[in-house]
């Protein structure tokens, strides 16, 4: 029993944590951090497992609930994991407990009251009935975790539209990286660039912003972040006195398919879904469609 709700817990860990929730936990990290250190999904994932677990464990030692109560010692560590996952920075970058300041400390009391009632009883507890995989015993862990298992999912940051625009913070953040290596190889010649304030203003879609910024610090006609030429292609196009003018043969051709697509997509749920599969990871996806 303990065996499998490790397997559970874990699996269910990690995998929300990885395929879930991890640009969500990016741009918290990054918040929390205020831009000093950075999430990555597979070693974080793992490693928040692996403290929840061994929290668990810790819970286990202090508590001593056998049997029927032993899935009770994983309550804590769900909760932290709903707490991570569902504590988000607003659009300014502000971050905040917000109702879990009073919630989280309550339902730590109301745990501890339970586990201690639960610990005092345990002698009463009744025989299990038979052992093996299909026990009784097994059947209650699992419906006990599978609860947990859907509150914290439940209960953690499910909003597509927040997912979306956190997805796109990672992609710039990991394709501007590319800028700052080919900067570091100019030496002592290398422009200042403020990656802060040029990715803000992209990400709030301050496209004329975003230009000048980008060209004060950096020549346009060099290789830049993919991100950064779809951004270009906008401002270019539809900014009526563009201060910075970039054109691309390539990139236009990508854009008027992406238009295409996209009229498309307005008539059909098959082409939509396609649409949004082959263009969620641009920058052209989430200045006309992520709020």
């Amino acid at each position: 029993m303990r065996m499998l709700c490790t397997i559970v817990f874990c699996a269910f860990a990690f995998s929300y944590l990885y395929f879930y929730q991890a640009d969500v936990m990016f741009v918290a990290q990054q918040a929390a951090s205020e831009g000093q250190t950075h999430y990555e999904a597979l070693p974080g994932a793992i490693l928040i497992t692996l403290a929840l677990k061994l929290l668990q464990i810790g819970i286990f030692s202090v508590t001593k609930l056998y049997k029927r109560f032993y899935v009770l010692t994983y309550f804590p560590s769900f909760l932290c994991l709903a707490i991570l996952t569902n504590v988000c920075p607003d659009q300014q970058g502000i971050f905040e407990f917000g109702a879990w300041k009073w919630v989280a400390p309550l339902l730590l009391v109301l745990f501890m009251f339970v586990a201690w009632v639960a610990h005092d009883n345990q002698s009463l507890e009744p025989d299990l009935r038979h052992e093996g995989p299909s026990s009784q015993l097994i059947w209650i862990s699992l419906l006990a975790m599978g609860t947990m298992s859907v509150a914290t999912a439940l209960v953690g940051n499910g909003e597509e539209n927040y997912h979306m625009r956190a997805h796109m913070e990672n992609i710039v953040f990991h394709q501007t990286r590319q800028l700052t290596e080919m900067v570091d190889t100019m030496g002592e010649n290398a422009p200042v660039v403020d990656e802060a304030a040029i990715n803000k203003k992209l990400m709030n879609k301050d496209l004329p912003g975003f230009a000048r910024h980008l060209a004060r610090h950096f020549s346009v006609s060099q290789p830049m972040p993919h991100v950064y030429a779809e951004a270009l292609t906008l401002n270019t196009r539809f900014s009526r006195n563009p201060q910075v003018y970039w054109k691309s043969k390539a990139m236009d051709a990508q854009y008027d398919e992406f238009v295409r697509m996209a009229a498309m997509a307005r008539e059909s749920v098959d082409v939509k879904a396609a649409f949004k599969k082959k263009y969620s990871e641009s920058y052209w996806y989430y200045y006309y469609y992520v709020l």
